[in-house]
């Protein structure tokens, strides 16, 4: 669940070498992503899960739970979506480790590695969530999605 929104063709023409435009672009897609988290929760909630069938997707309340996580406020994060802890760990890991990976590059493999693994991490996070709340019912997610 490594999350790119930065084209190839804006790194070419920005003279960002191949070799470093992966590190540079998951970077820069973690910022950007953290960044518009607070913007995007404002928006009016469609979750197309619902919506067409009736059922949470795996990724409701994620956005609640990354902001109740950027505010330590692990308890509303978790009730939220508990993968979405482990996502904005992942994105702060983006954010930190990928600019010291672009600078030494003994670090590009075991970065890519532990970014991969992560990521696969928080995506099984997000599957057993969704599972848990398809058994329960979702109460949890709808209820906090409903009072935020």
């Amino acid at each position: 669940m490594e999350i790119n929104i930065v084209p190839a063709w804006l790194l070419d023409r920005l003279g960002i070498p191949r070799d470093s435009q992966d590190h540079f672009a998951l970077s820069v897609s973690a910022l950007l992503i953290l960044f518009a988290v607070p913007f995007a929760a404002r928006l009016p909630h469609l979750c197309l899960g619902r919506f067409l069938f009736g059922i949470p997707c795996p990724g409701c309340g994620i956005l609640h739970s990354l902001i109740a996580t950027a505010r330590f406020d692990l308890k509303t994060a978790w009730l939220s979506n508990p993968a979405g802890i482990g996502l904005f760990l992942l994105l702060a890991f983006q954010i930190v480790v990928r600019p010291i990976a672009l600078c030494w590059s003994k670090f590009d493999k075991t970065v890519s590695s532990i970014s991969s693994v992560a990521g696969a991490t928080v995506t099984v996070c997000l599957f057993c969530v969704w599972i848990e709340r398809l058994i329960t019912g979702g109460v949890n997610g709808g209820y906090l999605l409903s009072k935020m």
